[in-house]
């Protein structure tokens, strides 16, 4: 798939995540970050409104409001008013004041809930 282009974008590496925390958190969405359950890696509760967009399988482009829930170093948790396919290939954009940081991700899970959707993503790293 390839990468969407939107105006003003920065490009945060999926390998450096857990290090916009700080980034974020000077950019007015202040507060401490608490950590979450352990899994795999650490994960941090965090929100913020985000967009992810991804094509349907007739191939349209398909851009829905998010809320971020959560960040890590391999992923990141979204919720949403609609599902997304599991292993669906996406990318996800977080405007954080001017800037707005964007990852390609692969949806692993997507859960009903009561507020809508849960969305897990894991990053995925583009070899150049």
């Amino acid at each position: 798939m390839q990468a969407y282009q939107r105006r003003e974008k920065v490009t945060a590496p999926p390998s450096h995540c857990a290090s916009l925390l700080p980034t974020i958190a000077a950019a007015g969405y202040g507060g401490t970050f608490p950590q979450l359950a352990r899994r795999e890696g650490h994960r941090w509760a965090f929100k913020a409104p985000a967009t992810i967009c991804y094509q349907d399988a007739n191939g349209r482009l398909i851009s829905l409001e998010a809320t971020v829930l959560d960040l890590s170093a391999a992923g990141v948790g979204l919720l949403t008013a609609e599902p997304i396919p599991q292993c669906a290939a996406a990318a996800v954009f977080v405007p954080i004041r001017r800037f707005e940081y964007s990852a390609n991700v692969k949806v692993v899970h997507c859960t009903a809930g009561e507020d809508g959707y849960q969305i897990g993503c894991e990053f995925v790293v583009c070899e150049e």
